[in-house]
């Protein structure tokens, strides 16, 4: 299952990435992180 983490630019590190650890954990999932533009984000 592949699994989609939008962020957006001064996002907060852990309300992205507390989530991703726990689906980080699961074999069968992929996450892939996306931004509105494709390009690359900065956290807060």
């Amino acid at each position: 299952m592949n699994i989609n983490i939008l962020l957006f630019d001064d996002f907060e590190s852990l309300d992205a990435f507390g989530p991703v650890e726990v689906f980080g954990c699961v074999d069968e999932y992929k996450l892939r992180y996306v931004s509105m533009d494709g390009g690359i984000i900065k956290s807060r």
